[in-house]
């Protein structure tokens, strides 16, 4: 939807650069990916339309916000995952809760399965490139912002304690930065999952590798020097010199493609089909409740 809100005259520079977001967000699009603001700055920077820095961010967010204002930019091809509107569902009538029960109707597709995969993420801006993804194979995912509390990693350690009490073995699949922070993220998650669930949790980081980085030639950042003698800047520089990457700067076709490789590489599809097979079922049944509420209830009321 484009709706304009204030006037806007784009020129030169700036009337540029909104053609190329514009190629860039319906070419995304196509594949079902709602980019955010930092997304689309990283794909600017891939094609060398703007440098990598503060400058440039703050400048194609300005251009942004006044394009999408102006009636240039689509307002929902932009996404923003963190701030929620939370209210309570509500129906018309008995039949339509039963109608939306039906769709929301869900079994666990990974029942029976050897392995059972959640994927975490460093932060939310992944979210609308692998949340279809995820739904779509029954995946759990879960966003991290930064390092996760005690508080999540116990409910995590619990999740892994009953994946394992069904006999299945948990599997975590993670995307992060390449940077000291987003490393050593790493190591306290699976530090914190030992802890908590009294087991070493497999733990697989997909993305950003040092190898992805540099096969894609992916736009650099440089680690901000530190005083300190050891931590995790200075084991980050001693193996990776100076440059760090952020996730957001792999292209989301890419990036869903080595999610879907590692879930499929784990994923028994006979198992998964049948339980789909069962959801579908179960909604027909629902539907068909729906559909003859009326002469339900007026059985039940003679």
């Amino acid at each position: 939807m484009k709706k304009v809100y204030e006037p806007y005259a784009p020129r030169g520079k700036a009337r540029e650069h909104i053609r190329q977001i514009n190629e860039i967000i319906e070419y995304f699009g196509q594949s079902g990916f709602k980019l955010t603001l930092r997304s689309i700055f990283y794909r600017l920077v891939g094609k060398a339309i703007i440098l990598n820095n503060v400058e440039s961010y703050n400048g194609i967010q300005t251009t942004i916000g006044r394009a999408r204002r102006g009636g240039f930019i689509d307002w929902d091809a932009i996404i923003d995952e963190t701030r929620h509107l939370r209210e309570q569902p509500s129906w018309t009538c008995p039949s339509s809760i039963i109608a939306a029960a039906a769709n929301s109707y869900h079994v666990n597709y990974w029942q029976g399965q050897p392995y059972r995969i959640e994927l975490w993420l460093e932060k939310d801006a992944i979210l609308g490139v692998v949340g279809g993804l995820c739904e779509r194979y029954d995946i759990p995912y879960f966003s991290c912002r930064g390092n996760p509390s005690d508080t999540s990693m116990l409910a995590a350690g619990e999740r892994m304690l009953y994946y394992i009490g069904m006999g299945q073995i948990p599997h975590i699949l993670y995307l992060g930065d390449h940077d000291p922070q987003g490393l050593d993220i790493d190591r306290d998650i699976q530090e914190k999952l030992k802890l908590f669930s009294g087991n070493a949790i497999s733990f697989e980081r997909l993305a950003l590798t040092y190898e992805q980085a540099i096969q894609k030639q992916l736009p650099a950042n440089i680690v901000k020097p530190t005083k300190n003698k050891k931590g995790p800047v200075v084991d980050y520089i001693n193996k990776y010199k100076t440059k760090c990457w952020e996730l957001d700067a792999i292209d989301p076709n890419e990036l869903v493609t080595i999610v879907e490789g590692a879930i499929l590489e784990k994923l028994d599809l006979g198992l998964f089909s049948e339980m789909k097979a069962k959801e579908d079922r179960g909604r027909a049944e629902l539907l068909l409740v729906g559909q003859h509420w009326g002469d339900i209830t007026e059985s039940l009321t003679r």
